[in-house]
């Protein structure tokens, strides 16, 4: 099933000193064969990718964005993909923006990093935004562009106005370090995700489309984002465990992400009993079902033999997939699509398919130190891993994998009810971004015209991973001594009983102010 399925770690010098760093975040690009990582070299970089004969591919050096001497620890694309957020040590925030033209910097003017010399673009410092007093651990964007939001170890979550670069509304309702920010794809809320082992959800107030009946539950202040929902699990009133590890759980971030759907948010380094007679825990992902927050719609265990470590992340592919042949039954109850994401822990990544309850992959033995982000390229075939050993690992699927691409948003009559809504929320945020888009460039630089819709799926068609070059030979050669690159797959196929499909519980969630 998983036949052409390729693993290969790029050794490269990804981020460099005297030493490789550590690679601390990583985002794709979102239409383009491009990447940027950050890392412990103070620094971002912006990368290209293109085919090689082996069947993966051929990293190029493109820009090295870097303004201070702290290391960088988060890196995200905002929607149009010529402008990044960056999040450092020391509490800065950097917006990014790529330059029409290409000035090479002046040596010992304009450069705070050695490899800026060797630039072959131009990324410009648009907004320096000051407000954490401790190191930012995560960041996220809004679908429309007009917010970002920090976190940091000063427990602190800021929303910042894009456009003007200015502290919009802090929030400080976690007590300890804030490691994981996901906004929703479908623009209403952001989660956050602390080791004081609590996911925050916030609601945007002041949305045309809101949630039906919300009633935030935080404390009342004078902002535009509320508190919805804080998700814990009090173990009294319960009689189970925390859902959540607390800070002694060794994870540097707490990578919660959205379906592209907007249905489920999954949170990381859970935990729950398998045996309520016993003490002993089991590491899991839990998964939260849009509009019920109040408890765990699924858990996704994490095996000890297959990792004994907490789930560091989660991420989502940004495609949607067609169904395979009849639909199958599975707790995730979708009827008309298929969606595909990766678990990661500190060693480990699980690939998961929402036509089943257990990992459809497990990929093992890529790095020698702990695995910080993962992220999809736009196609859905193209997985990509950070790690502190210094380098990324590349994984390519094929059609055949992972199944068919299914477009929801073409014009399509027979959608249910909640999925029509979904579309539309979608079409109005695009509309909101282009307006947005606008605000944040400079004069004289107007916003690109977007691609015909013809156009961009034959880019998508040439950037799939070519099946014919594949090579399926076992990639570890020394059982003794693992290369970086070596890759171990196992494959579960056991699907649980039917439920109702949560799609079903989209529907009447949007209501027109």
């Amino acid at each position: 099933f998983f036949d052409n399925m390729k693993a290969k770690t790029i050794e490269i010098r990804w981020h460099w000193k005297d030493l490789s760093e550590p690679v601390l975040s990583i985002d794709h690009h979102p239409s383009s064969c491009r990447i940027a990582t950050a890392g412990s070299d103070n620094a971002v970089k912006v990368w290209e990718y293109t085919d090689s004969d082996d069947g993966f591919y051929n990293f190029h050096f493109l820009s090295c964005l870097c303004r201070e001497t702290q290391p960088v620890n988060a890196v995200r694309f905002l929607p149009r993909g010529d402008m990044l957020l960056s999040g450092h040590d020391g509490g800065l925030v950097i917006l990014w923006r790529k330059a029409k033209d290409h000035k090479p910097p002046v040596s010992g003017f304009d450069t705070f990093h050695e490899d800026q010399k060797h630039n072959q673009e131009t990324w410009t410092c648009e907004r320096v935004m000051r407000g954490h007093t401790e190191d930012v651990y995560s960041l996220s964007v809004s679908p429309d562009m007009k917010f970002g939001v920090s976190g940091s170890i000063d427990a602190n979550v800021i929303v910042w106005e894009l456009a003007t670069g200015k502290q919009f509304q802090k929030l400080d309702d976690h007590a300890h370090y804030v490691q994981g920010l996901a906004w929703d794809p479908l623009n209403v809320y952001f989660a956050s995700q602390s080791s004081d082992r609590n996911i925050n959800f916030y609601l945007d107030t002041q949305k045309k489309m809101q949630i039906a009946n919300a009633k935030p539950q935080g404390k009342k202040r004078d902002g535009r984002f509320e508190l919805d929902a804080s998700v814990s699990r009090d173990e009294e009133e319960s009689g189970g465990p925390r859902y959540f590890r607390d800070e002694t759980a060794s994870t540097f971030f707490r990578r919660l992400n959205w379906s592209p759907d907007g249905l489920f948010l999954v949170g990381v380094c859970g935990q729950y009993k398998e045996d309520p007679t016993k003490d002993d825990m089991v590491n899991c992902a839990h998964v939260f079902l849009r509009g019920t927050w109040d408890h765990s719609y699924l858990c996704l265990p994490i095996p000890d033999d297959d990792s004994p470590e907490p789930v560091v992340g989660v991420r989502w592919s940004p495609v949607f997939y067609k169904v395979r042949g009849h639909p199958v039954s599975s707790p995730w109850g979708l009827e008309h699509y298929r969606m595909v994401f990766v678990l990661f822990t500190m060693s480990t990544v699980f690939i998961y398919d929402t036509s089943c309850a257990q990992p459809v992959a497990t990929i093992s033995n890529l790095h020698l130190a702990t695995i910080t982000d993962a992220t999809w390229s736009p196609e859905g075939y193209t997985l990509l891993i950070a790690s502190k050993d210094g380098y990324v690992s590349v994984v390519t699927f094929d059609e055949n994998e992972l199944g068919q691409a299914w477009d929801m948003g073409v014009d399509r009559e027979d959608l249910p009810p909640g999925l029509q809504e979904v579309k539309q929320a979608r079409s109005e945020i695009d509309d909101d971004a282009d307006d947005e888009y606008r605000r944040i460039v400079k004069d004289g630089l107007p916003s690109p015209p977007r691609e015909p819709k013809d156009e961009r799926q034959e880019v998508k068609e040439e950037r799939k991973v070519k099946t014919v070059d594949f090579d399926t030979t076992p990639m570890v050669e020394d059982e003794q001594e693992p290369p970086v690159s070596a890759a171990s797959v196992q494959m579960e196929v056991d699907a649980p009983a039917a439920v109702p499909p949560p799609v079903a519980q989209l529907e009447g969630l949007f209501d027109e102010e």
